[in-house]
């Protein structure tokens, strides 16, 4: 490489931390790299509830007894609304200690109880009316909104209601379209402060994310929806994309 050549990558190079992006060279050509975010918000089309279930007892085998007859009779609730998009899921969580919470100096020590817990997904189409029943047939049943977790964080807004996007291809196109623009709008300004020109795209990798399912990953929570953009918000579901972009840098 010339020394021309080499001044050049390494003022691309420099530039690029100074203005949030970065420049490389790849095959001896100067490359300029920008990263655009692009977001589309459409009105969600599925909807998650998630309710919970625990069986106590002295015993194991009595703890697991409580929690089938508590299952039931929530299942049992839900089944007489006659909704027909509802479609329930029921997964045991794990047989663990009871916990109780409540304390006092005098308190004494007692032996350890078992706990059974499951949990209740319901998948239905976002309709307020048919949500709301489900939640009260739930409650009237017995079911828990939330169980005690061994990881909170302060501020965590914890909700028994998700939204979904499962058709995203076209929300998910026009972010993507959004994110390429800008970032090559970005390149341009890069490529004129430097003194030349923006050639084509030598790489590109696109990254999209639903914010609030990597919330709940982030806090412990572990509750995985069929699509990864979710929201709590009844009315939006946002779809966001990252498109990084590798573009020759051409000499004048």
């Amino acid at each position: 490489m010339s020394r021309i050549g080499r001044s050049l990558s390494l003022l691309l190079l420099f530039a690029g931390f100074w203005t949030g992006s970065v420049s490389a060279e790849v095959e001896n050509k100067p490359l300029i790299m920008v990263v655009g975010n692009g977001k589309a918000v459409r009105p969600p089309d599925v909807a998650y509830i998630t309710l919970y279930v625990t069986g106590n007892g002295i015993l194991t085998v009595d703890a697991a007894k409580d929690a089938a007859e508590k299952l039931k009779k929530i299942l049992d609730a839900i089944q007489e609304l006659k909704i027909e998009d509802a479609k329930v899921e029921t997964t045991e969580l794990g047989i663990g200690e009871k916990e109780d919470r409540s304390w006092s100096p005098d308190k004494k020590e007692e032996p350890p109880r078992p706990q059974f817990t499951h949990r209740i997904r319901i998948t239905i189409l976002p309709v307020a009316k048919s949500i709301h029943e489900l939640l009260d047939a739930g409650l009237r049943a017995g079911a828990l909104f939330q169980i005690p977790s061994q990881v909170q964080y302060s501020g965590e807004f914890k909700t028994v209601v998700v939204y979904g996007l499962l058709n995203f291809a076209e929300a998910e196109k026009q972010a993507r379209e959004e994110a390429i623009g800008k970032a090559r709008a970005e390149a341009e300004q890069k490529a004129v402060l430097l003194g030349g020109s923006l050639g084509p795209v030598s790489s590109s990798v696109c990254a999209g994310a639903g914010y609030p399912q990597n919330f709940y990953g982030w806090c412990g929570q572990n509750q995985q929806f069929p699509t990864m953009y979710t929201s709590t918000n009844p009315a939006e579901v946002e779809v966001r994309v990252a498109e990084t972009l590798n573009y020759e840098f051409k000499n004048p």
